[in-house]
């Protein structure tokens, strides 16, 4: 849009905004991107960081546009890399559940020099497969870093940590009291552990059936014990 460059040209920042406000942001990006590489200039940058400062709540969608400019369109520019590691990092901090945030880390953590650490670089890739387990870019980064491949389980959401507390409670249920009703415990731990398996995808599909066959006979042969007198 001409009038946002224009705004630009005249640093009148504030009216660009009321402009870029009515755009989205991939129509925001795009321009900018535009301005940035056509012009050859920083003002698209700096007036992605006043409309961040002027956000009553701040959102990880304009560090998203901010780090595209730097990588796509200004890299060559002294510390672009380095400025858009750190809007990568408060993109995930706003927003660890995004796809988007966490692939800029693992696309940083390829650069040449990146500041992006190992560490930094196995909790982003284990991010995208914990919420998205076939995310194109986790498995392209694998690909590129085949020891980052066996790592790609160790991150424990809340729910999976809430999962291990109740196993472990169970299991101790199990030992500490073994009287009739330690069959039904039994039953609910079997019960659990598929429903781990099976969630995680940790099974193949075609031995699922015979998974939920076992269970099955385990279901029959502890409803038959339960009603064994003297068992």
């Amino acid at each position: 849009m001409a009038a946002l460059e224009s705004c630009l040209r005249e640093k009148e920042y504030e009216r660009a905004r009321e402009i870029a406000l009515q755009m989205g942001t991939e129509e925001l990006t795009e321009e900018l991107q535009r301005i940035a590489f056509d012009l050859e200039w920083l003002d698209p940058y700096g007036f992605v960081c006043y409309l961040i400062a002027k956000q009553k709540q701040e959102s990880s969608d304009l560090h998203i546009v901010a780090w595209t400019l730097l990588v796509c369109g200004l890299n060559h520019t002294e510390d672009a890399y380095l400025k858009a590691y750190y809007h990568a990092k408060k993109a995930i901090e706003l927003d660890p559940v995004d796809g988007t945030n966490n692939e800029m880390m693992l696309m940083l953590y390829q650069v040449p020099g990146s500041l992006v650490s190992r560490e930094e670089a196995v909790e982003a890739l284990n991010r995208l497969l914990a919420y998205d387990s076939k995310n194109k870019a986790a498995h392209t980064f694998m690909r590129l870093y085949p020891d980052f491949h066996h790592r790609k389980r160790l991150h424990l959401t809340g729910q999976r940590k809430l999962f291990e507390v109740s196993m472990t409670a169970l299991v101790l249920l199990f030992c500490i009291m073994p009287t009739l009703d330690h069959l039904w415990r039994c039953l609910v731990i079997v019960l659990c552990g598929v429903i781990f398996i099976l969630r995680e995808k940790l099974v193949p599909k075609k031995v699922r059936p015979y998974l939920f066959g076992v269970l099955f006979v385990i279901l029959l042969l502890t409803v038959d014990l339960s009603g064994v007198p003297g068992r």
